[in-house]
């Protein structure tokens, strides 16, 4: 499903992972409606607590999902911000996203786990574990994409 974004989400919306989308295509999508800012939601399967649940979810890195999939955390906190008005200028990060590698269900990743989930998280890419040497929560959105690109 491609939902059009609203005029302010449009300005909010330009993080690393949209300005980026024209670089990798591991999927079959329509990157015009991408490129003209609509949102990509699927129906995933996620890990609440115990149980598996079949969920429709924000496809935050839609056009270069094929190994890792990262989706929105319609709850997650942020990271303190400093901003002149609506705009932030500092933080603003959330502090957890919902991930999906391969076949398996999506589950939670929260910031403050981050640094004990690195490891068996990007295990298959010495890659991601030798370039980044500081398991920096910031550093995310890089790490999945050096992840996608490795080789196995």
């Amino acid at each position: 499903m491609y939902l059009p974004p609203s005029g302010l989400d449009k300005l909010m919306k330009t993080n690393e992972f949209l300005t980026n989308s024209r670089k990798w295509t591991d999927q079959k999508l329509n990157e015009d409606f991408l490129n003209k800012g609509y949102i990509y939601f699927e129906l995933a399967d996620v890990k609440l607590k115990k149980k598996n649940r079949k969920l429709l979810m924000q496809l935050l890195n839609p056009t270069f999902s094929g190994k890792i999939k990262v989706y929105h955390d319609p709850f997650a906190k942020e990271t303190m911000s400093l901003g002149i008005g609506p705009v932030d200028v500092v933080g603003g990060i959330a502090k957890s996203y919902y991930i999906a590698k391969g076949d398996a269900p999506a589950f939670r990743l929260k910031k403050k786990d981050y640094g004990k989930e690195f490891v068996p998280l990007w295990n298959k890419c010495q890659k991601v574990i030798n370039d980044f040497p500081q398991k920096k929560w910031s550093k995310l959105t890089q790490h999945v994409i050096t992840y996608s690109e490795c080789e196995e």
